[in-house]
């Protein structure tokens, strides 16, 4: 027998079940009630090449070179920016970066590399746009800089990059990173404020100074960054160098991008699992003959 409480409960636990077993329609979310941001793909694209300046009986120096556009359009029309543009329908942001790389370099293959997204807000007078931004490493042989539909010049400049470091305390320090970037008659100067705190996963960037458009000094120095690291872990100088190489033109890309110099002996064997040599030699007038090599397939 049951008392009235018990048949109560009984029914109410009958219920709660029938009505546990009924999956109730999920409401999907309206999309168009959100702001949507434009999109874009903005490239650092690198070159090593001979300085133009070399003694016949010397080996040209190589020099770091950043692409960049004289911007024909507004907002920021004839200031220096790097090449990129907005995502098209239908496209991937690598094909974004891809379409764009080859209107700027007339390139159609190129190593590229995503490595960071930008999107602080009012870094674009224009509106909310976020940037996807790439890493290129391009041959100097394969490169014919062009005109696209909203660049009026595209030129090389000669890259140089240094730091100075104050110590604020034991948890923190800021830094400011200044890039020069030089060709014939213009200097073009960015200066970053870097604060970096101990335990956080990203430091805080702070733009001083810059002649170029947007916020590209900062997209200029992560890219550089992530260049240098990706040369110290992997074999990522390889795609700035042509099929054949001597050894010592190899070494001298490490050397430009990481701002130090290598032992011979001691790249040759951090190296040497990476290249093959080759029958072929260099025919340089006014030098000595070398080996040619070229990458290991095998390691790539």
């Amino acid at each position: 027998t049951f008392d009235s409480d018990s048949i109560i409960m009984i029914i109410s636990n009958k219920q709660y079940r029938k009505r546990k077993r009924i999956k109730m329609p999920e409401k999907k979310p309206d999309i168009l009630k959100y702001e949507r941001p434009s999109v874009a793909a903005d490239i650092v694209v690198f070159s090593i090449m001979d300085d133009t300046e070399q003694n016949y009986r010397k080996l040209a120096p190589k020099k770091l070179k950043l692409l960049l556009i004289k911007r024909g359009i507004e907002p920021f029309k004839n200031i220096y920016s790097l090449p990129g543009g907005f995502i098209r329908s239908g496209e991937t942001l690598e094909k974004t970066a891809e379409r764009e790389l080859e209107e700027e370099t007339g390139v159609k293959s190129a190593y590229l590399k995503e490595f960071k997204t930008f999107s602080k807000p009012g870094r674009d007078p224009r509106g909310w746009v976020i940037s996807d931004a790439f890493l290129a490493l391009i041959v100097s042989q394969d490169v014919s800089a062009d005109m696209s539909s909203d660049a009026s010049d595209a030129f090389w400049f000669e890259f140089s990059y240094s730091i100075s470091s104050e110590k604020v305390n034991k948890d923190s320090k800021i830094s400011n990173a200044t890039i020069i970037l030089r060709r014939e008659d213009t200097e073009l100067i960015s200066v970053l404020e870097i604060s970096h705190t101990t335990g956080e996963n990203s430091d805080k960037i702070k733009i001083i100074r810059s002649d170029l458009a947007f916020d590209h000094a900062e997209i200029i120095y992560e890219g550089y960054k992530e260049l240098m690291h990706c040369t110290t872990d992997s074999n990522i100088a390889f795609n700035l160098m042509p099929e054949y190489f001597t050894l010592s033109s190899l070494q001298k890309v490490y050397e430009v991008i990481l701002g130090k110099k290598e032992y011979a002996a001691n790249f040759r064997r951090k190296i040497s699992d990476f290249v093959i040599e080759t029958d072929l030699e260099n025919q340089r007038a006014g030098h000595r003959t070398s080996k040619l090599y070229k990458r290991n397939p095998e390691k790539f």
